[in-house]
């Protein structure tokens, strides 16, 4: 049986980190063998390498029934963000998918059950960030229609933004009673560790940032807002 939910997580060089926040995200579901767990780490990161490939891995994820899958990929590094989501994303077999991360805590107990009662919904859920709180989805959670109609999650780094304003214009976001701890350093002040500082150095050249506001790029996700809609107003 495939599973409702899909969770994308890349990851670099932050072990322990990714433990605590799959932990929260499985703990506090309700079927956890309804979830996919589908990670990315670069081929360059030996931490990572030792331990996905070693037993602290198979024990640490055999206390749920959860399927998964590792994949040791090139590096494209924080400012190709969406070349890992895209590609663990088509790798998916869930219904609904789930960008997650290496450091976000799951708070809301049986999360899950909230995707299940918009299962067919097509669309974004919008979860919140009890230390974040903005009005874009940082860990966009959407039906799978996306990618058949798309092709791929996002073709800019930004792609929680880019799906945000997307199902902003295309009416197609709800907002569920689900919440994070978002545990990175700008939100938190924790984990400034050599992961933060690659991101902090893509952000501060602009490399991370600039394809999203090209003109080519805007006009894309208008075309991409209006596919959207009309598929969803032909269902």
């Amino acid at each position: 049986m495939n599973p409702l939910i899909s969770v994308l997580l890349p990851t670099r060089k932050r072990v322990a980190m990714l433990e605590k926040s799959l932990t929260s995200l499985l703990d506090h579901s309700r079927h956890p063998d309804q979830i996919e767990i589908m990670i990315a780490y670069d081929d360059d990161d030996q931490e990572s390498k030792d331990y996905f490939s070693g037993f602290a891995w198979s024990k640490f994820i055999s206390h749920w029934p959860v399927q998964h899958q590792i994949s040791c990929v090139p590096r494209w590094g924080y400012r190709e963000l969406h070349k890992y989501i895209n590609m663990l994303a088509q790798a998916s077999k869930g219904k609904w998918i789930f960008f997650w991360s290496d450091d976000p805590i799951m708070e809301t107990k049986n999360w899950d059950d909230h995707v299940r009662a918009n299962e067919d919904f097509v669309g974004l859920l919008h979860i919140g960030a009890s230390n974040a709180p903005v009005d874009c989805s940082i860990l966009p959670l959407f039906h799978r229609s996306w990618l058949d109609l798309f092709g791929c999650v996002s073709p800019v780094n930004h792609a929680d933004s880019w799906m945000s304003e997307i199902c902003r214009r295309a009416e197609a976001r709800i907002v569920i009673p689900v919440t994070i701890f978002h545990d990175r350093f700008e939100n938190s002040g924790n984990n400034r560790d050599e992961t933060w500082e690659d991101k902090r150095r893509d952000m501060e050249n602009g490399s991370s940032s600039k394809d999203y506001y090209l003109p080519e790029s805007k006009r894309l996700r208008l075309e991409w807002a209006e596919k959207l809609r009309n598929f969803r107003q032909n269902l």
